[in-house]
């Protein structure tokens, strides 16, 4: 079976990883990288070097979250410095780059990687916070300039961080930040229905103790959490 990749420019991916750990990423990107649009790109590399090194460091006991905090961010450091590459790019030229935001999910704990303006938002109760910084400048519906994105420059160190997840909680990956009423009612479905598309992941907490998997909810329950999401929405942009 192939890696499941969704989306072009818009890409998002959902798989699992030795010992049941998830990895969860989406990217947005432009630009092509031997022949494919560079966000697929990034995410079957990123696949690929998480795998890799998760495998390498198993080898040598079970990885603990300091040792996938180093795997994590080793592995986009790569796929940076090979998209950069395979891309031919160099200080005057850019030919294919994308943001990307990157997360593994171990029991009750978060591992996320960011790059560029692609973000990690966590929905708890009737709240929902970033947990990524925008690496971009300007206005939403202007020409933005994004500070730092894969691809854009030959050496890359994401900025990462650890979050402590509930059971409950809905860990939400996009492709851009929901400042836009259709992108925070894209979200807040999403959230309510607890499925993605291109460039959307959501995963729901189910227990601390197990792998991550969609919660069950109830009609009643379900507009109420889609109501406490448009409204979290609308302080989050």
């Amino acid at each position: 079976m192939g890696l499941a990749i969704r989306g072009d420019r818009a890409a998002s991916l959902d798989t699992v990883l030795i010992g049941g750990v998830r990895l969860l990423a989406v990217a947005r990107g432009t630009g092509m990288v031997d022949g494919i649009p560079v966000a697929r790109d990034v995410l079957a590399r990123l696949y690929r070097e998480c795998d890799r090194r998760a495998r390498v460091s198993g080898a040598r006991g079970v990885p603990g979250i300091d040792r996938w905090v180093r795997v994590l961010a080793a592995a986009v450091e790569r796929v940076n410095a090979d998209v950069y590459a395979r891309s031919a790019a160099h200080e005057d030229y850019v030919p294919a780059t994308a943001s990307l935001t990157a997360a593994v999910v171990i029991g009750h704990r978060a591992i996320v990687a960011h790059a560029g303006t692609t973000v990690a938002m966590l929905a708890r109760t009737s709240c929902i916070v970033g947990l990524t910084a925008e690496d971009a400048v300007g206005e939403p519906d202007a020409a933005r300039i994004v500070l730092r994105s894969i691809g854009a420059q030959a050496r890359l160190e994401p900025s990462i961080r650890t979050v402590a997840l509930e059971t409950g909680d809905a860990l939400i990956l996009a492709d851009c930040r929901p400042q836009r009423d259709a992108d925070r009612r894209r979200v807040a479905s999403a959230v309510l229905t607890d499925t993605g598309g291109d460039g959307l992941i959501v995963v729901r907490i189910a227990s601390v103790e197990h792998t991550v998997e969609p919660a069950p909810h109830g009609g009643s329950n379900a507009f109420l959490r889609l109501m406490h999401a448009m409204r979290a929405l609308l302080h989050l942009g």
